[in-house]
């Protein structure tokens, strides 16, 4: 079976499963990692209770939750992407590495907007990243419709251009949040929760 597949796989393409399974794997470790992020401070909990306990760690569980989502979300769109895939080629395997190598940044970009709450730089690298994050998304997307060779079966144009702009309008949130860090930090730090709702919010037609 295995043999007879080979022998009709076009030449300089491979299979999508072990890519598939690498992927699934490291975006796993970087939601694992993500928690780490959370700061535990000192805090007597006898005379000033849990609610002020939470009012200390509430700025890092937030931004917690919103890598946690967007991770959660970037998987859901690159399982919608690759399920019209086939086979991988090189040009599309160093695509989705370059997917991978902006997600894995994440814990670092996230810890750095909770250490520095209060620094606009901070959130403009934490959003930055995630820019990066959904436009290698819509990188990895083009190339998969505009290699018909490399699809499970024909691939359509809405169905392309309604994936395409979700992403993108999901970039363009991320990118009011980052700029709005240098007005107002706080007004940035409760929309960045909103991005991974642009990408969750509509369900992509799959046939």
């Amino acid at each position: 079976m295995g043999t007879h597949e080979e022998a009709e796989r076009p030449r300089g393409v491979f299979s999508f499963e072990r890519l598939g399974a690498f992927s699934d794997g490291l975006l796993a470790i970087v939601v694992t990692i993500l928690v780490l992020s959370i700061d535990i401070p000192e805090h007597d909990f006898s005379r000033d209770g849990m609610l002020a306990f939470l009012a200390k760690t509430g700025h890092d569980i937030l931004i917690y939750m919103a890598s946690f989502w967007l991770v959660a979300a970037y998987w859901m769109v690159h399982h919608s992407l690759f399920s019209f895939v086939r086979y991988v080629n090189r040009p599309l395997i160093l695509l989705n590495f370059l997917f991978l190598f902006v997600t894995t940044l994440l814990p670092f970009t996230t810890d750095f907007k909770n250490t520095y709450r209060e620094l606009s730089l901070a959130a403009l690298t934490f959003g930055i990243n995630h820019i990066l994050c959904g436009l290698t998304l819509v990188l990895l997307w083009r190339y998969i419709f505009r290699h018909p060779e490399l699809q499970r079966s024909p691939l359509e144009a809405r169905v392309y251009k309604l994936l395409a702009r979700r992403i993108l309008a999901a970039c363009l949130v991320a990118l009011t949040a980052s700029l709005l860090a240098y007005v107002d930090i706080r007004i940035a730090t409760f929309l960045f929760p909103l991005v991974p709702l642009v990408y969750l919010s509509h369900r992509t037609e799959i046939k």
